[in-house]
């Protein structure tokens, strides 16, 4: 795809920001899969 543009940055961060970045995508992750979870049991009931 012409004129797509990408940046990269690299966050200078203490170790208590890593740790409250680290368990805020954690739970980003069990919400998600949990609902992929829970959209896959729909699809199966529902056919």
């Amino acid at each position: 795809m012409p004129g797509v543009k990408a940046y990269k940055f690299k966050l200078k961060t203490n170790p208590a920001f890593e740790q409250a970045c680290v368990l805020t995508l954690d739970t980003c992750r069990e919400l998600y899969n949990a609902s992929l979870q829970e959209r896959r049991v729909v699809c199966r009931v529902c056919r």
